[in-house]
């Protein structure tokens, strides 16, 4: 079953709509993070890029974002127990890596 749920809704004049959400059990997971520059601010419109790292060492790329207004990115969802590498890149800022182990 694919992680997201979603529904539309058109309340009309006046209607309150309350909505209970029983999701499944995920038993995978996602990594949100924020960039921010040397004096903490948030850095916009930074490349960020998802690798898996596969056995033989060999980084397979999932996928790219960049960070909104408020420095922030996600990815997911991710399975358990696999490597991970995010690699950080363009604006004003030095190429900074990180690695993620789930």
């Amino acid at each position: 079953m694919h992680s997201y749920q979603g529904f539309y809704f058109r309340p009309a004049k006046g209607e309150q709509v309350r909505v209970t959400v029983h999701p499944a059990p995920e038993a995978r997971g996602a990594v949100c993070a924020r960039v921010v520059d040397g004096a903490g601010a948030p850095a916009a419109d930074v490349l960020a890029m998802l690798f898996r790292v596969e056995e033989a060492g060999e980084y397979r790329l999932l996928g790219a974002a960049c960070t909104d207004s408020a420095g922030y990115f996600a990815f997911g969802p991710l399975e358990a127990d696999a490597l991970y590498y995010i690699k950080l890149g363009g604006g004003s800022l030095r190429m900074r890596e990180i690695e993620l182990e789930s």
